[in-house]
């Protein structure tokens, strides 16, 4: 049931565009302790592809402004 629970989370996180903007702001504030608490989240929903697709680009983008 844990790994059925996290699937729904994925999904419904995938189902909600919007729900990347704090950690895409934080990685354009060019602030290192917010850009990299960000970039290590935007890592992990890529691993579990709790991304929604119509977002990729805007994370690729967020990842280049933390560099």
């Amino acid at each position: 049931s844990s790994s059925f629970s996290k699937l729904l989370t994925k999904k419904d996180l995938s189902r909600r565009p919007t729900f990347i903007d704090p950690f895409l702001l934080a990685c354009n504030t060019r602030n290192a302790k917010y850009a990299g608490s960000a970039a290590v989240c935007l890592q992990r929903l890529v691993i579990i592809r709790g991304l929604p697709k119509s977002r990729l680009k805007d994370v690729l983008d967020a990842f280049n402004a933390c560099t």
